[in-house]
């Protein structure tokens, strides 16, 4: 067995059982650690999935018992939040889809994947309620990733000129999406960067430059332009306390980024064309693109309740007989053809409620004087947000596991917020709860 096969299973089973004896926090770490490594899909983890180990089945089935064992651990809340509420009517419509659409599609139920997505971040939402768990819950998203950039090192990048597939976990089997992840993870490395200690600092710097490199390597032009669009919201939005520093930052981020840049990336990036009204004027990749963004946007005129979950690879020949077979490339696309009208409603309510979420967190920080920094982590999850959402106007993010998790971050920060103010004995308005308490009694007392 591989010294790497040794290692990742020694750290597997510390996670699944320090989550069901100790606290299933160290349960989502494995998890976040399975879905994003994908080690059935390397070759040093095969030989343990063919020995029957379901990595990601067995780590939540360990959350689960953990939650159960270690009850006292957490502060557990039966409410279900809305985002949670607008991600069920969502996995609801994308069951319906299948027999109010065309038929015809026989691949993987989306419903029933993104149904097993909600299960942990219900249990997620219920563990992280701490600013510990949250950071170990970024952390963990940190690391993983960077290791995901070390392999990318040894990745092939033969037949496209650019890593292609067979790095990272299985939502991000295409160069495309490995981008977008590695580039959604770039905010939270500043943060904790900007708060970190010396040795944190040492770690955050390599992993920075593993996963620059490996967008590097990606050659993703949607991402590209995604990133630019985050850098702009980051220096826009930046708290005026941190703006400076936070664009010195972004300032050595570029430089140091541009010595990892190669021929081939400007070479690619040199062939973006913002003029999607000629199509002549594109290249194969971006013509393809603009005719199944056509295709899309005509599948839903006909269908205003969508033509079904995974059908548009199905039909779209049949709108631009050009392009038989591909993809929307384009999540909000791919929800209008396949879930109509309501399906993207529901998207987009949920991304409205996220980036809500997140202002309402910095508001109730600020008036309540909580930790300096849940403000920052609230920064880093909108400018996420910002890359991710951009990032997918050119690849299909819509059945993506990853998608919904960041846009359920927003929650995870608002359990903090929770548990901070009640460690405190807060309420929303800043006042302590037995203030509030005696000075009603007052009121009652003047009242009368």
């Amino acid at each position: 067995m591989a010294l790497t096969t040794l290692l990742f299973l020694a750290i597997f089973m510390l996670c699944l059982l320090g989550s069901i004896f100790y606290h299933p926090m160290l349960g989502v770490v494995g998890y976040v650690m399975t879905y994003i490594i994908a080690p059935a899909s390397q070759w040093w983890g095969s030989s343990l999935a063919q020995m029957g180990l379901r990595y990601s089945l067995f780590m939540a089935l360990a959350i689960a018992l953990g939650m159960i064992f270690q009850s006292k651990k957490l502060n557990f809340t039966t409410k279900l939040h809305g985002q949670e509420k607008l991600f069920l009517l969502l996995i609801g419509w994308i069951f319906l889809s299948t027999y109010i659409g065309l038929p015809g599609y026989e691949g993987d139920n989306f419903a029933i994947k993104l149904f097993k997505v909600w299960i942990f971040l219900w249990m997620l939402i219920r563990i992280v309620d701490s600013q510990k768990t949250f950071e170990m819950f970024l952390w963990s998203l940190v690391l993983t990733t960077a290791y995901v950039g070390f392999d990318a090192l040894g990745a092939s990048t033969a037949q496209y000129g650019r890593i292609s597939a067979g790095v990272g976990g299985s939502d991000f089997a295409e160069g495309n999406f490995l981008a977008a992840h590695f580039a959604m993870v770039l905010p939270f490395i500043g943060v904790f960067f900007m708060k970190g200690s010396r040795y944190q600092k040492i770690v955050l710097l390599f992993a920075a430059v593993l996963i620059v490199n490996g967008i590097v390597l990606c050659r993703s032009r949607g991402v590209f332009i995604a990133i630019v669009l985050g850098i702009v919201a980051a220096v826009y939005l930046a708290p005026k306390v941190w703006r400076s520093r936070i664009v010195i930052l972004v300032l050595v981020g570029l430089i140091g980024g541009s010595f990892l840049v190669d021929e081939g990336f400007v070479d690619r990036m040199d062939r973006i064309n913002p003029d999607i009204t000629n199509i002549e004027a594109q290249d194969d990749s971006a013509a393809g693109r603009i005719l199944a963004w056509k295709a899309a946007i005509s599948m839903a005129k006909e269908h205003p309740l969508g033509i079904g979950q995974g059908n548009f690879t199905r039909y779209v020949g049949s709108y631009q007989p050009s392009i038989p077979g591909k993809d929307a490339h384009n999540t909000y696309l791919r929800a209008l053809a396949e879930l109509g009208f309501p399906g993207l409603f529901l998207i987009g309510a949920m991304i409205w409620n996220a980036f809500k979420k997140v202002r309402e967190q910095k508001r109730r920080v600020v008036a309540s004087d909580l930790s300096h920094d849940l403000p920052m982590y609230a920064y880093a999850q909108t400018v996420a947000l910002v890359i991710f959402l951009a990032a997918g106007m050119f690849i299909t993010e819509t059945y993506i596991e990853e998608f919904y998790w960041l846009l359920m971050f927003p929650v995870l920060l608002e359990r903090v917020v929770d548990g901070q103010m009640r460690d405190r004995g807060l309420v929303d308005d800043g006042v302590v709860a037995g203030q509030r308490e005696i000075a009603g009694l007052f009121e009652g007392v003047n009242a009368r």
